[in-house]
């Protein structure tokens, strides 16, 4: 559910009024003030607007929602690399300090913009960012069977050629920000999902797994089963425990899986 007080506290932190805003979004002050206080749910054309306007991901007003794999960390680590100061780079990037800082605490989900300008603020090539043609070839092409798309229709959808579907899933080419921004759009996920390269997207994950499962999660195609699980929100989740436990009863499964670390049990359905 859109939580309207992230909505409230990040107007807020910019300095951006009700009626401003209200402005940029092509809608009126009195309906966001509604829905700051969670009395309306935004459409999604209005939320696509609103996060827009504010330089954030849309699901950053979904916080109930699991996060996406963390692109702050990266920027982190690079900014703190060239030896420049929070507030120096937010300054390069023309950004506030204050949201600089959350999008390194993974507090936010940045926008595609936002991503292109700190990439150019600190002089990181976007190749840096993709994890290489094969990191991302491998996420659209898993992303794409797990929506039963064709590279004809994702590219249909996505308003690009299918040839550069194919490139792309096969890691001849690495497409631009604004290709990537369509084609999360229509595999619903993060731009960062399919950004983040597998060394920071996957190592607390992997840190929680026990041995057992790191080793059946070696295997690539198992690999692919793990990057569809992770682009599930809270209730396709929720549904695919629910098959899982109801396919354990008939006896269609093991009544047991290999035992996970402490830490695994973050990741699972209660």
């Amino acid at each position: 559910m859109f939580d309207g007080a992230v909505l409230n506290r990040l107007r807020i932190e910019q300095g951006i009024s009700l009626k401003r805003l209200a402005a940029r979004c092509g809608t009126s002050a009195s309906y966001l003030s509604e829905v700051e206080r969670g009395l309306k749910q935004p459409s999604p054309t209005v939320v696509d607007r609103v996060a827009g306007a504010l330089g954030v991901a849309p699901d950053a007003f979904y916080p109930d929602a699991p996060a996406p794999a963390s692109i702050g960390r990266m920027l982190k680590e690079e900014r703190r690399g060239r030896g420049l100061s929070l507030e120096e780079a937010a300054r390069r990037a023309e950004l506030p300090a204050r949201f600089l800082r959350q999008v390194e605490e993974s507090a936010i989900t940045p926008s595609v913009d936002v991503i292109e300008s700190l990439a150019g603020a600190l002089g990181i090539p976007l190749e840096r960012l993709y994890g290489g043609g094969g990191a991302l070839a491998g996420r659209v092409r898993a992303l794409r069977a797990f929506w039963g798309l064709t590279q004809a229709e994702l590219a249909e959808r996505a308003q690009v050629s299918a040839g550069l579907i194919g490139q792309i899933e096969r890691g001849e080419t690495l497409p631009s920000l604004r290709t990537i921004e369509r084609l999360a759009e229509v595999l619903r996920c993060s731009p960062c999902t399919l950004l983040l390269s597998p060394a920071s997207s996957q190592a607390d994950v992997q840190a929680a797994l026990s041995p057992a499962l790191r080793r059946l999660l070696a295997d690539p195609e198992r690999h692919e089963l793990l990057c569809l699980i992770s682009s599930l929100d809270a209730r396709e989740l929720e549904f695919f425990m629910s098959v899982l436990r109801l396919a354990r009863q008939a006896g269609l499964v093991a009544d047991s899986l290999p035992d996970a670390s402490p830490g695994a049990r973050r990741y699972t359905a209660r």
